[in-house]
């Protein structure tokens, strides 16, 4: 069955468990538990600290963007700096978080620009510093003529990525689930220019 096909709070929940998933270095671990929620394939991106994974099937290719870890020196480096940089598109976007998705784009653009996977429908999802890669990697999506625009992209505890303007050039249908009480969905502050992309989902 397509993720098309799924009601919204299946698909929300499917997602969830792939960005949950991507915290697993066990790819073998992750392999068996994609194929209980219907992915055939995986492959894992790994640079400098920046990760992924992929997860596929005939339909579906589903980027899940990894989020930070606690011991991990480049998640922590990546969240602090919130310094915006002129980004892909237009306006600023937070410099780690673009440095992250810079060091795996390369990979992650050569894999879903493939002619075998070019029809399949792309997704992205990610948790805390996942949901920003995901978010950023969505975006660069229609400035590549080689791939085909996102579908959707599901974010959990997600901080704020860009500016405005960078917000405004998403045109990703976004849903960003939030936690009330997660501190995360709160930085970089909006004093300093950040704003929050997408639908929020409580």
């Amino acid at each position: 069955m397509s993720i098309t096909q799924l009601p919204f709070p299946e698909r929300s929940l499917l997602f969830a468990k792939l960005a949950q998933l991507a915290y697993n270095n066990n790819t073998t671990e992750v392999k068996k538990q994609a194929k209980s929620l219907g992915f055939t394939t995986i492959e894992f991106y790994n640079k400098e600290g920046a990760q992924a994974y992929r997860f596929m099937n005939k339909e579906d290719l589903v980027i899940a963007c990894r989020g930070t870890e606690p011991t991990q020196f480049n998640d922590i480096a990546a969240d602090l700096k919130a310094a915006p940089v002129k980004s892909e598109s237009l306006s600023r976007v937070h410099r780690g978080f673009k440095a992250e998705v810079d060091e795996l784009w390369p990979m992650v653009l050569e894999d879903i620009s493939r002619a075998a996977n070019k029809t399949k429908k792309l997704w992205f999802c990610g948790h805390s510093l996942g949901a920003a890669m995901a978010t950023v990697m969505a975006s660069r999506c229609f400035y590549e003529e080689s791939i085909r625009d996102a579908e959707e992209l599901y974010t959990y505890g997600s901080p704020r990525v860009g500016w405005p303007g960078y917000v405004k050039t998403m045109q990703t249908v976004h849903h960003r689930w939030v936690n009330n009480n997660d501190i995360v969905t709160t930085v970089p502050p909006w004093i300093i220019g950040y704003k929050h992309d997408g639908q929020e989902s409580i």
